[in-house]
């Protein structure tokens, strides 16, 4: 999982420093360095499944499948923020320090769903159900790479970049805003900061991350219905 979060943080230094088609040949590299795992999330979600959740007709979803996430995007003009309210909300959420945060109410109107499954290979339930508490507890406890990390992370990857050294800096991920959710598989457990549902079934352990227009008890209640039509799948 370390090794996955300081892709991420490599990920947005790189968002930051570059463009153009060098940046797409660098997301290249970060994607083939991303540990991959035997299930294809995009076989187990669908736009029609997504729309049907959303209780969507004409709107048309945008679908990507990188880094191992199938996602699924899309914007309701209706609900739209002003100019003026988009940025009053975009400073606000960056006074909180809190990345996700600044992305969910940057603009009103943006749903998004996105399905990956964890790199953790158990043989039985037990297993599985024991790598899950394991995932929290890290996220709980916060993981936390180095700028030393995060520039041998670049190196590895080829990147001679000297905006790399200088952007760079420690960077901790911390998730303990969590809240345990009956019913869905043998255990599990939502995010209140960034709104993924972390889901063990069976074998599996997979996250659902979704983003409803700022509505986080809409996107939790979607995160439930999509996670038991994944789950009738498995």
């Amino acid at each position: 999982m370390k090794k996955i979060i300081s892709l991420i943080a490599l990920g947005l230094i790189i968002s930051a420093c570059q463009s153009g088609e060098k940046s797409e040949t660098l997301q290249e590299k970060i994607e083939a360095s991303i540990p991959k795992t035997e299930r294809e999330p995009c076989d187990l979600l669908k736009a029609e499944e997504v729309k049907q959740v959303a209780a969507l007709s004409e709107v048309e979803l945008t679908q990507n499948n990188n880094y191992g996430v199938c996602s699924f995007s899309w914007e309701v003009e209706s609900e739209k923020a002003s100019q003026e309210e988009s940025i009053a909300n975009i400073l606000n959420a960056a006074k909180s320090g809190d990345a996700s945060a600044v992305a969910s109410t940057a603009q009103k109107g943006y749903y998004s769903v996105g399905l990956n499954f964890s790199t953790l290979t158990p043989k039985t339930k037990a297993e599985a159900l024991e790598g899950y508490k394991t995932i929290l507890e890290r996220l709980n406890k916060g993981i936390t790479v180095s700028k030393e990390q995060i520039a041998e992370k670049a190196k590895d990857l080829g990147l001679d970049d000297k905006n790399i050294e200088k952007y760079a800096s420690d960077y901790t991920y911390k998730d303990e805003d969590r809240s345990d959710i009956e019913g869905i598989g043998e255990a599990a457990s939502w995010s209140n900061k960034t709104g993924q549902l972390t889901v063990v079934s069976g074998t599996d352990i997979f996250f659902l991350t979704v983003k409803a227009s700022g509505d986080k008890e809409k996107a939790l209640s979607m995160a439930k219905e999509i996670a038991q039509l994944v789950i009738k799948k498995l």
